[in-house]
This record gives structure tokens, sequence and C-alpha cells, in this order.
């Protein structure tokens, strides 16, 4: 299911929409909608999370905590390996994505930031 939320314009503010939802749920394809029918900026964290693993420092993050196997002879992270630690419901997936989220969220944070 995707959901937006809006924060209220003020006097001079640009307003801002936030799509959130699911694997699958179609955030993408309103972004895309949205940006050609309204001619508005889409900031896709999902685009900046995959630019993310490519940094040198959020790479030798990812390696020192998940180990060299995450990381391909190219220096490539090899996001389905670093899938397999993170996604599940057991504790240890838990405590995986906890610490790959402390890694690459504020990597994240600063490129929309930026953008």
């Amino acid at each position: 299911m995707t959901t937006a939320s809006r924060r209220p314009a003020s006097s001079g503010s640009i307003p801002l929409i936030g799509l959130v939802g699911g694997v699958g749920s179609g955030k993408s394809t309103v972004g895309r909608e949205l940006a050609e029918r309204m001619r508005i900026a889409v900031l896709d964290a999902d685009q900046s999370g995959h630019r993310a693993l490519q940094r040198p420092e959020v790479k030798t993050a990812l390696a020192q905590r998940f180990g060299d196997g995450i990381i391909a002879p190219t220096g490539e992270v090899v996001r389905s390996a670093l899938a397999q630690l993170v996604f599940g419901s057991d504790d240890e997936a838990r405590r995986n994505r906890s610490d790959l989220e402390k890694i690459v969220h504020p990597v994240i944070r600063q490129q929309l930031l930026h953008e």
C-alpha cells in the first residue's frame, strides 16, 4: 500500500510529499507520474541507496562489518550477498539490518539533502 503525507505549506515554502510502501507497491510509478504531470522534482531514496553502496567509505565500513564476502573482485558490493544477511525475521537478520542502516542511511540522508 502506498500512502502520501504532506507537510503543510507555509508562506514561501515548498510542499514535501513522501511516498512510502512495500516493495513493488508502485512508489516509483507514482513518483514518475507526479513528476510528469506536475513538473515536480522527485528524490528517489532507492537510487540514493544504490549510489551510497558505490562510495569507498561505505564499502569499507560494510566489509568491516559483514566481511569481504559481500565485496566482488571488481570492488562492488554484492547486493545479493548483503541481502541474504539482512533480510529475514530472525534476531541476527534484524541486527544485521540495523547495522546496515546505521552505515548507509546517514549517507543517503546527506545525498537527499544535497539534491
